[in-house]
């Protein structure tokens, strides 16, 4: 396992592209429209009108679904952030405990704060307002405008069109839903560990304390048994 496995399992990151890679991405998006207009639809136009149609539903199905994803999770930070915080006193009063002890449970907090923060900075990147294309009244204006039959034509490729502009932004709120999702398993997995780590350590020192008193207990009844020293007995 190298050193990035490593870090992608304790503290995963998104790769930004980079300028060559956002230019390609556009050329290939240039390239798709007008693989789409120069497509010859008059074969079986129904069908293929109905088909641009469910794909246009289906992309916007995954966008609805990413943002009530988003939304849900949210609402899970907002209620375990309070839970998370409360847990700081029992962290830094403990003094029962030794050092080291104390410093893992506070890099244990540190980590599932940070991670639950990242949560909801990737939750709010995926509910941000983006660039939506679709087929507006103007756009149905000018396919009902044209000679003929071709309004078929120009519908199934505005329905095309929008699905392939919109992707790109869909796929990347599914990207940031992801992330979150990823974020929060490492926070509820760093918040359990936190809770049997204080729980475990709250019964060693009563252990301790009962061996203590036990040993003190034998030492007592020893010393009442025991002679004193120089008194003879007849």
């Amino acid at each position: 396992m190298s050193f990035e496995d490593i870090r992608e399992f304790f503290w995963p990151v998104l790769v930004e592209l980079n300028s060559e890679e956002i230019r390609q991405d556009q050329e290939k998006l240039d390239n798709d429209i007008l693989i789409i207009k120069n497509t010859d639809w008059t074969n079986e136009s129904e069908l293929a009108l109905d088909e641009a149609k469910k794909l246009n539903e289906l992309e916007n199905q995954r966008r609805v679904g990413a943002e009530s994803k988003a939304a849900i999770y949210l609402t899970a930070i907002t209620a375990l952030a309070p839970v998370l915080v409360s847990l700081v006193p029992g962290i830094i009063s403990s003094g029962g405990n030794n050092a080291f002890v104390d410093f893992l449970s506070f890099a244990i907090f540190v980590y599932a704060l940070s991670n639950l923060l990242r949560a909801a900075l990737w939750a709010f990147n995926t509910l941000k307002v983006s660039a939506s294309n679709r087929i507006d009244t103007i756009d149905l204006v000018r396919i009902w405008g044209g000679a003929g039959d071709a309004y078929k034509k120009n519908l199934i490729v505005e329905n095309l069109c929008a699905v392939r502009k919109n992707r790109d932004g869909v796929n990347r709120k599914v990207t940031c839903i992801k992330m979150t999702h990823e974020l929060l398993l490492r926070t509820f997995l760093a918040f359990v560990l936190l809770l049997l780590l204080q729980i475990s350590m709250s019964f060693i020192p009563n252990i301790s304390i009962a061996n203590q008193v036990s040993s003190t207990t034998c030492n007592d009844k020893q010393d009442i048994v025991q002679h004193p020293v120089n008194i003879y007995r007849i």
